[in-house]
């Protein structure tokens, strides 16, 4: 078991689930926990993070989801992406690559 990607994922369901409960629980706390959540998983998740969150918010505006319930699919969607993204892509970028040329690219 590859213990850094399963932490990423635990991190980033544990985010999910505690905003969901806290959006669930207290009218109040609804928008702030909502928006909350947008920031700390578009961080996580950053940058394809932000497909899930647009999806999801896109499903908000044209009413096929509240709120609250756009926490669980987003953080399903972006967990995945972040996953895919940090953990299968970039790794395969980087390894097509020669140290040197990667190296030479970014302090160009």
């Amino acid at each position: 078991m590859n213990v850094p990607k399963t932490v990423y994922c635990l991190v980033c369901l544990t985010v999910g689930g505690t905003f969901l409960a806290l959006a669930v629980n207290d009218v109040l706390i609804r928008e702030v926990a909502s928006s909350a959540f947008i920031l700390i998983i578009a961080v996580l998740t950053f940058p394809l993070g932000f497909l899930g969150i647009v999806a999801g918010l896109m499903a908000v505006i044209f009413g096929l989801i509240t709120p609250v319930e756009f926490i669980a699919p987003v953080t399903l969607l972006c967990t995945a992406l972040g996953y895919y993204q940090w953990f299968h892509l970039l790794p395969r970028l980087f390894r097509r690559r020669d140290r040197k040329e990667v190296l030479e690219d970014v302090f160009k």
